[in-house]
């Protein structure tokens, strides 16, 4: 779902400033508390886009609702701005990512293009299982010769023509909304997906609708949050966590 952005509970918010005394003593905790079986997970949500626009100032999509067909819907210069502001953050983040997985919407493509771009001494793979769950035309993807012209620097190979939900069919503006059935088991998917990693630290940019799924928190465009992740899940929260 392409959401308008509410804030998360500040305990957990990091937004595009620079670390405190503070939180790069905790981040060392953190770090301490990384044992074998686990990972650590930077999340990231892709910058404002224009369709979060729209639907700030529309009501929330009901019956009766016309899609602006914003497919694959673009970030704003608002949103980025916001992208090269979180920079300073990611080029922060500790420990540092081995990887970076992101969605294969253009949206968090680019916000991880600008965001991660001038540290990208990592591979960049492009994972479906953590798109966004379709509603309307901006959750519905692009064919993998369409996003290479846009970056070439990532490499689409291991994504199908059509690797969004379609159900098989022909048209690919078809809009066809996943049922929260569809969507939970894609999400087991994507826990399966980073459980069988073989990194121990991650940087995932995504999309608000899944990273509400899979950390409980509601994020705002660029914000990034990290998690110790066992067994699938973020674990109890510690002091750690604030990085």
């Amino acid at each position: 779902m392409t959401n308008t952005g509410a804030a998360g509970p500040a305990l957990h918010v990091r937004s595009a400033q620079a670390f405190t005394a503070v939180q790069r003593a905790a981040r060392g905790r953190f770090r301490s508390q990384i044992h074998s079986s686990n990972k650590v997970i930077h999340w990231m949500r892709h910058g404002q886009t224009e369709m979060n626009v729209h639907l700030g100032s529309h009501f929330t999509p009901a019956e009766g609702y016309e899609d602006p067909l914003l497919y694959d819907t673009r970030l704003t210069e608002e949103g980025k701005a916001q992208a090269v502001l979180a920079r300073v953050d990611a080029k922060a983040l500790s420990p540092k990512p081995e990887v970076l997985i992101t969605s294969p919407l253009t949206r968090a493509l680019h916000t991880a293009e600008l965001a991660f771009g001038e540290s990208l001494g990592r591979p960049t793979i492009v994972e479906p299982t953590c798109s966004e769950r379709i509603w309307l035309s901006s959750d519905v993807g692009r064919q993998p010769k369409e996003l290479q012209q846009d970056f070439p620097m990532v490499n689409f190979d291991s994504l199908e023509d059509v690797w969004w939900h379609n159900n098989g069919s022909g048209d690919v503006q078809h809009i066809l909304a996943e049922t929260p059935d569809e969507f939970e088991a894609r999400m087991g998917a994507f826990r399966m997906y980073l459980r069988q990693r073989p990194e121990k630290v991650l940087a995932v940019v995504t999309h608000f609708g899944v990273l509400e799924h899979m950390t409980g928190h509601r994020f705002t465009n660029c914000e990034i949050w990290s998690c110790l992740w066992e067994d699938g899940y973020c674990s109890a929260e510690h002091d750690g966590i604030q990085l």
